[in-house]
C-alpha cells in the first residue's frame, strides 16, 4: 500500500514518495498523470489531470517544513505549466507562515492546496483495492500475462519470468500480472532493470 505512515514516508527515497504520489493521483481518478520532475521542471514534480482542470504537484521530501520560497515556486511552476491547481506536498509539513500565504492566496483566487504527509495518508486509506484509471491489456500483451500467472502457480518456487521487447508494455503486463496473483495470495515482487529511471 501506499503512503501508509508516517514513518514509511519519511524512510522512503525522493524518488518512492514522486512515484507514490503519482501512484495515489491515478487511484483516485486524476488523468493524464505524469511524473515531470528533473532538472530544470520549473517547480513541477507532477502533472495531471482531473474535473476538467490540470493540476500540478510540488512533491517535497525534505525532513524539514517547506518554507515560502517554495510557496513562490509552485506558484510560478503553475504558470508555466498551465495549471489551475497548484499543491504543494510535503513530507514532513509546513511553516506556519506557507498556511497564512495560502490563506490569502485562496482569498485572491488561486487555489493553492498544502498536502502534508496525514493527508497523503488518509487519502491513502481512502482507496479502493483496484485503481479506477485501469485499462484492458492489449490483444499481445494478455497471452504474457496469462504465460507470467500460469508460471507462477505451476511451480513451487513461485517464479515467473518473462522476455519482451521494447515498446510492448512490460511495465504493464509486469504490474497487470502482480495485479492478478495478489488477487489469490500474497506476493513479493523483485524488480530488476539496468536504469533506476525503470524501476
Amino acid at each position: 500500500m501506499i503512503f501508509e505512515s508516517q514513518l514509511q514516508i519519511i524512510n522512503d527515497t525522493w524518488q518512492a514518495f514522486e512515484r507514490n504520489l503519482s501512484r495515489l493521483l491515478m487511484h483516485e481518478g486524476f488523468t493524464n498523470v505524469r511524473l515531470v520532475g528533473q532538472t530544470g521542471d520549473h517547480g513541477a514534480d507532477v502533472t495531471a489531470s482531473k474535473a476538467n482542470k490540470r493540476w500540478l504537484f510540488q512533491a517535497k521530501h525534505w525532513r524539514k517544513p517547506v518554507g515560502l520560497a517554495v510557496v513562490k515556486e509552485t506558484i510560478d511552476a503553475s504558470y508555466e505549466y498551465l495549471a489551475s491547481i497548484p499543491v504543494i506536498v510535503s513530507a514532513s509539513g509546513f511553516e506556519s507562515p506557507v498556511k497564512e500565504q495560502q490563506k490569502m492566496m485562496m482569498v485572491g483566487g488561486i487555489p493553492l492546496q498544502l498536502w502534508d504527509s496525514d493527508t497523503l495518508i488518509t487519502r491513502a486509506k481512502r482507496l479502493q483495492d483496484k485503481c479506477i484509471n485501469s485499462r484492458p491489456p492489449r490483444k499481445y500483451q494478455e497471452p504474457a500475462i496469462n504465460e507470467i500467472v500460469n508460471a507462477y502457480f505451476s511451480n513451487d518456487e513461485n517464479r515467473a519470468l518473462i522476455v519482451m521487447a521494447t515498446g510492448l508494455g512490460k511495465t504493464f503486463v509486469a504490474a497487470e500480472s502482480v495485479r492478478r496473483i495478489r488477487e489469490t495470495t500474497k506476493c513479493k515482487v523483485l524488480v530488476c532493470a539496468h536504469t533506476n529511471d525503470l524501476v
